[in-house]
């Protein structure tokens, strides 16, 4: 087209699968006073052949008779000039670009982007069937973000093709399910990663049939309890209802000491989240009994500074925030789901493994679970050493609310060549849970 266009020509028709480019020429000359109106046509075939272009021309006139000499004259004004272009191209090709450009298949070939290897630690962003276009191993540690709404081919053209092709490294699945409940990633890549070897372990808050999955299994420290208190305040206060900082750290220092007692008596079955619910059956009152006595010292400690720093009327105020907090804990399939852990995470650590997280989209209230789990989940990534690699495919991630911290954490992550690939439906979604560090987890991904 580009000859054709510099000849003057105008091109009516280009059809690149049938190889043929049509064009026409109107040119009038007079001749002695009188007006000839031509109009010249030209018609351009190609075709690939051992590694050239076989390229066929006709050029017809289609007003008069007389016309072969000009049509001939044309032919090879056409010929000439898509030879001097075609030199042109060949010889650019060897000249350094300047600019930003799509890369030739040559080139990423050249550039280690092409290739028909299964290899765990490259994101495969596309493939024909034989070969797949797949990020070199240093760039894909570095984070890709996903965004596209619902229907776009997160899953079908990202999620799924990585999740079956990269067999070879553990995984840590997110997604989230609409109104019918059915976890897509999960339906379709778990019987394929199970067959291949994998351990699984799914967790779902709305599926019974999901493992066990207990938080308190995995508090040891004052800090560990203190990370549980931060995930269950953020995701269960309203963006509304933010603001009274002392309100708040009166809640965090209670529930801390009621979640050090009941992991000091793990023995006897109570270290559960459903235990605490349980004990405000007796009203605000009637957690004085249980911590002011604990047999825990850092649980009566945590309750004795909060006894000093409120009166009764405000106590009794705190307390009924934290029973509505823990709410959730009062249905008996989520008692159930947590009451204890039927995974051996130690084990995890020598296998195999993929662990799926799902949360329904629409059920607001088992978000403060599908937090707990989502952060353990990525505890256990960033303190426990795997043999074999490990990465994070995690759609829908805002679905989870928020993550304390989680640019650093990528960085971390970074480090250890764990892989993230982070899916979102809108940056706004980023933006509206993360606010300033939205910034970060957008601008941070190398893809």
């Amino acid at each position: 087209m580009t000859t054709l266009r510099r000849l003057q020509w105008h091109v009516t028709f280009v059809d690149e699968e049938t190889g043929i480019i049509t064009a026409e020429r109107k040119q009038p000359e007079n001749v002695m006073g009188k007006v000839w109106n031509y109009t010249f046509t030209v018609v351009i075939r190609w075709r690939g052949e051992g590694g050239l272009a076989v390229v066929s021309i006709e050029v017809n006139e289609l007003t008069y008779d007389w016309t072969a000499q000009d049509c001939k004259k044309r032919f090879v004004e056409i010929e000439r000039g898509l030879w001097d272009d075609s030199r042109l191209m060949v010889s650019a090709q060897d000249k350094p670009k300047k600019g930003a450009r799509w890369a030739t298949p040559s080139e990423l070939v050249k550039a280690g982007y092409i290739s028909n290897k299964r290899e765990p630690g490259r994101l495969i962003v596309t493939g024909d069937g034989e070969n797949f276009m797949s990020l070199p191993e240093g760039e894909t540690n570095r984070h890709a973000l996903v965004c596209g709404p619902t229907g776009t081919g997160k899953t079908t053209g990202i999620f799924i093709p990585n999740l079956i092709e990269r067999i070879a490294c553990s995984a840590i699945v997110t997604e989230a399910t609409g109104g019918k409940g059915v976890a897509d990633l999960f339906s379709k890549t778990v019987g394929y990663r199970a067959a291949k070897g994998h351990k699984i372990v799914y967790f779902n808050p709305d599926d019974l049939s999901s493992d066990q999955i207990n938080p308190l299994d995995f508090v040891e420290t004052y800090r560990d309890a203190r990370r549980v208190v931060e995930i269950i305040m953020q995701s269960t206060t309203l963006d509304t209802h933010k603001g009274d900082q002392s309100w708040e750290m009166s809640e965090r220092m209670l529930l801390t000491g009621l979640i050090l007692h009941s992991v000091g008596l793990r023995e006897d079955g109570k270290a559960n989240l459903g235990y605490i619910a349980d004990l405000f059956e007796d009203g605000p009152d009637g957690i004085q009994k249980y911590l002011a006595d604990s047999p825990i010292e850092a649980a009566r400690k945590a309750y004795k500074k909060f006894i000093n720093t409120t009166t009764p009327p405000y106590r009794n105020l705190v307390a009924n925030g934290l029973i509505t907090r823990l709410d959730l804990w009062n249905q008996p399939r989520i008692r159930a789901l947590t009451e204890k852990t039927s995974i051996d995470m130690n084990e995890l650590a020598g296998e195999l493994f993929t662990w799926y997280l799902a949360t329904p989209s629409d059920k607001q209230e088992l978000k403060p679970l599908a937090a707990l789990i989502f952060n353990l989940a990525l505890e256990q990534v960033m303190t426990q050493k795997f043999e074999h690699p490990v990465a994070l495919f995690l759609d829908e991630i805002t679905n989870f609310g928020y993550v304390r911290g989680l640019p650093a954490k990528l960085t971390i992550i970074r480090h250890d060549k764990i892989p993230a690939i982070l899916g979102v439906q809108d940056f706004v979604q980023l933006e509206n849970l993360y606010r300033n560090e939205a910034k970060l987890l957008i601008s941070q991904p190398a893809l």
